[in-house]
């Protein structure tokens, strides 16, 4: 995984941007200060501009662009938005990942030795990682840029945002890991992992293993054996 979590590196920099802006200012930005976002437009979203803007006494779109002009973008993590065209929504300060973290989280994810947990959706994803073990034996090296399909896009940015860093309790974690299965069974029943091409098809077993071990560590960590 890259040094930092998207989390943490979104928490230390806006963090920083904000005493940069408002140094007078004591605010503490949390892990937890960060939402997924619905608009469609970014991925996470966090309302810390509006928490503040009665404390710094001017609106809440005005502090977010004070705190964002200090803010560090970095390609590894976010798509960088220095305009601050899509970032700023009703006071919100919204995130995009960039496509080298989700790239970056599959191949981490899909690397590890499969983990062992129980679930339904993981008879499937044992399936396809036992055939794939048959048909194509040692290491598998895809390539995540084929992995387009609307399906394939929602579980990569699953893999990346449901991590165990933002699971809070045991319901989060039956929550992320429901809300992964449910959009792995709409990839399974439209999308076939093994296809003519040897390349789209490796790209997609990776995909299969991260599912598999994003919902196995999940499941471990917040200590559920069956669901």
């Amino acid at each position: 995984m890259p040094e930092l979590t998207l989390r943490s590196y979104l928490q230390n920099n806006l963090q920083s941007a904000l005493n940069q802006a408002f140094p007078a200012l004591v605010y503490r930005v949390k892990p937890e200060s960060f939402y997924l976002c619905r608009t469609g437009t970014a991925d996470l979203c966090t309302p810390v501009a509006l928490q503040i803007s009665s404390s710094v006494a001017i609106p809440a779109e005005q502090a977010a662009r004070r705190i964002m002009t200090h803010f560090p973008w970095n390609i590894s993590f976010v798509q960088p938005d220095t305009q601050l065209e899509q970032t700023l929504q009703n006071g919100f300060i919204n995130f995009r990942i960039s496509a080298q973290y989700l790239h970056t989280c599959l191949l981490d994810n899909a690397k590890v030795e499969p983990l062992s947990a129980r679930h339904s959706i993981l008879e499937k994803t044992n399936a396809v990682i036992k055939y794939a073990e048959v048909k194509s034996p040692g290491v598998i090296n895809g390539n995540p840029e084929l992995l387009v399909e609307q399906e394939e896009i929602l579980l990569l940015k699953a893999i990346a945002l449901l991590d165990t860093d933002s699971v809070w309790n045991r319901s989060s974690a039956v929550l992320f890991t429901n809300q992964i299965a449910a959009i792995f069974e709409r990839f399974y029943l439209k999308h076939a992992v093994f296809t003519e091409s040897i390349e789209l098809t490796y790209a997609r077993i990776l995909l299969v293993r991260a599912v598999h071990n994003r919902i196995c560590s999940l499941l471990n960590k917040a200590g559920i054996n069956d669901s």
